[in-house]
């Protein structure tokens, strides 16, 4: 789906204020399509798109681990599951390995 509808929607509906217009593409994600909305100059949103299972499984990883203060916030998830829309977070994430056997330690501890 373009960026730019999903923009339009959030907007529609309220989830982003009207002056959020600008957005600046992240990479390094795996499989996922992933972009900044900005406020001015500061890096407000993230608006993430992948497949509906792994966008599902996400917010419900977020919503999940909510107080969990490391971690983004949880702001809107599409219905149909095509993106998701959270707090952005500065600074970066390194890690040696599989990403694999990362999701599944984390999915052990729950």
């Amino acid at each position: 789906m373009d960026v730019q509808l999903i923009l339009n929607e959030l907007h529609e509906t309220g989830v982003l204020e009207s002056r959020m217009r600008n957005l600046k593409p992240l990479t390094g994600g795996t499989s996922s399509k992933v972009v900044v909305v900005m406020d001015g100059t500061k890096p407000r949103y993230v608006i993430k798109q992948n497949d509906p299972a792994v966008v599902e499984a996400e917010a419900e990883f977020l919503h999940t681990y909510v107080q969990i203060e490391k971690l983004s916030r949880l702001v809107y998830v599409d219905p149909l599951h095509r993106y998701l829309v959270y707090t952005f977070r500065s600074g970066f994430t390194q890690y040696h390995g599989r990403k694999k056997a990362i999701c599944c330690f984390v999915w052990q501890r729950r």
